[in-house]
């Protein structure tokens, strides 16, 4: 999050986006500008995105943002999904091998590690993952590894009881779209996609899903794809999410090992706060709960310690460590030692 307006920009000064694309993008760049002159009154951190996406949704909510016309400020919202959905887009670079498009770094591994704890008889996990990301990194694991995903909205696709991975995306997905026939939140499958390309004598691709989701024949979609803003307030968000919302309450309601990978726990995002303190109500203690982050500031440690309860602050453990270090260790933790644990149950 840190950085992904800087990236944006680059995009912007790049001079390879259509000319639709450049003026959602000047727009964001103007809104991040208005807000400048704020600082003589109050702090706002202008270079990150979740911060400047909840305000300009408080700003549209308000119909208040300095240097705009009352009509142009619900645009400001519009032009940051579509910011968004374009910077992952060209920024998320899929390898290429053999015409096959393969998985980046480093999700062949965290791919495999959940697979073995899911289909390995002899450790046979449940696992679920609940994430604010947006991206299909997630996505293409699954289905590179016959797991599924389960998104758990009410139009994706059932496994019945065949085991696969709960992929919870509790702000959308640029695979999500809402159908124009019957105004639901449908996803546009990955194999629908990729069955409409050819990827030879390519060594790397992009999966432009999101842009490309509005031409897809078989299902009729609106033009901009399900992107939730990380604020507080999602009382407007279509009702389908409500069901995701409600799977990943039961999930940590049931869970025993909880581990956070690269979530620095936001300020402007209440709701996991509450999400999280809801949905772990009930009566499976954790074993572990750990928290993964390269931060070195001690921000992000502390704000875990203030979020988590007696029960679970004895469980807590925080490592200052990238994804693809923090799946090593919990393949190691669970699957190359899974049978040396004595309290490893499924």
């Amino acid at each position: 999050m840190s950085n992904f307006l800087d990236e944006a920009k680059k995009l912007l000064l790049s001079g390879n986006l259509t000319s639709e694309d450049e003026t959602h993008f000047q727009r964001v760049f103007r809104g991040i500008s208005a807000l400048q002159g704020i600082h003589s009154k109050s702090k706002l951190d202008i270079n990150n995105l979740e911060s400047v996406f909840a305000t300009f949704e408080m700003a549209q909510r308000l119909n208040k943002m300095p240097l705009f016309e009352s009509e142009e400020i619900p645009l400001l919202i519009k032009s940051m999904k579509r910011l968004i959905v374009v910077t992952i887009e060209q920024h998320l670079i899929f390898p290429v091998k053999d015409s096959q498009i393969n998985l980046p770094d480093p999700y062949f591994s965290f791919g495999k590690m959940i697979h073995e704890l899911i289909q390995n008889p002899k450790i046979d996990h449940n696992v679920s993952i609940l994430t604010f990301n947006y991206d299909l990194a997630a996505d293409l694991m699954a289905q590179k590894f016959d797991l599924g995903p389960d998104y758990s909205l009410p139009n994706s696709t059932s496994y019945g009881s065949k085991k696969v991975l709960k992929l919870l995306k509790l702000h959308g997905s640029i695979n999500w779209g809402v159908t124009k026939d019957h105004e639901r939140v449908r996803p546009y499958n990955l194999k629908d996609f990729l069955g409409t390309k050819g990827f030879t004598s390519m060594s790397k691709t992009i999966l432009n899903v999101g842009t490309e989701m509005k031409n897809f024949e078989r299902v009729k979609y609106h033009e901009e794809p399900v992107i939730i803003p990380p604020t507080w307030n999602k009382s407007n968000i279509h009702p389908d999410m409500n069901a995701v919302w409600q799977q990943a309450a039961l999930e940590l309601e049931h869970a025993e090992n909880l581990f956070v990978i690269g979530f620095s726990l936001p300020e402007t995002d209440i709701f996991f706060r509450h999400l999280y303190a809801l949905g772990t109500i009930g009566k499976i203690p954790f074993n572990r709960f750990w928290v993964f982050d390269p931060d070195e500031s001690g921000i992000v440690e502390q704000r875990y310690s203030e979020l988590l309860g007696p029960g679970a602050i004895n469980r807590f453990k925080f490592y200052k460590k990238t994804f693809e270090q923090a799946v090593e260790m919990l393949n190691e933790e669970f699957v190359v030692n899974s049978g040396k644990h004595k309290f490893f149950t499924p």
